[in-house]
């Protein structure tokens, strides 16, 4: 919701559950859309910087055409923020090893766990597209299941690149001047 707000739109939460998490609404132009977010906890890859996860989409959701339109915010998180780095075996080969970034409470001294977040924005009616066209997600009986990789400079799902969707918020609501978030215009991309 946070994003939203700080692009300059307002957002809701519907009293009654009826699939959407909240409503971003545009004051400007009148109009809003549906979000639903799905969350994933993450895997990271054995070989290289970058980790797997997984999305479940009810199929009933995903083939429904919805006015105003539906999106979807997949969140992945990497819950441990370790990173690949090398590891020097025997004085001359590497290896690759993943390293866990721990930081601290800067009062109590604790470990907190990092963490960083992935987004993937997507409207239904591309990924439905997406699914029909391409094979993309998984049909397993009343859900599909989305597997998205996530590596330094790309996004991929079912042999599909989705670098474009990653953190991508400004395609569908670009940053208005003059509103919380107050860092001026983005180009919609």
């Amino acid at each position: 919701m946070a994003e939203f707000l700080g692009r300059g739109f307002n957002v809701a939460s519907p009293e009654v559950d009826v699939g959407d998490d909240f409503l971003v609404l545009d004051d400007r132009e009148g109009g809003y859309s549906r979000i639903q977010v799905k969350t994933s906890s993450t895997k990271p890859l054995k070989t290289e910087w970058g980790f797997q996860a997984q999305f479940f989409i009810p199929t009933r959701q995903l083939v429904t055409p919805h006015r105003p339109g539906l999106f979807y915010v997949l969140a992945a998180r990497l819950d441990d923020g370790g990173e690949w780095n090398s590891e020097t075996v025997g004085g001359t080969e590497t290896r690759p090893v993943w390293r866990n970034r721990v930081s601290c409470d800067g009062d109590t001294g604790v470990p907190i766990p990092g963490r960083q977040w992935e987004f993937v924005v997507i409207a239904r009616k591309s990924l439905l597209a997406k699914h029909r066209r391409n094979g993309f997600g998984i049909l397993m009986s009343e859900r599909v299941m989305v597997g998205l990789t996530f590596r330094r400079e790309t996004v991929t799902g079912h042999g599909l690149d989705l670098q474009g969707f990653r953190n991508n918020f400004g395609r569908y609501w670009p940053q208005r001047d003059g509103r919380r978030g107050g860092r001026g215009t983005q180009p919609v991309s």
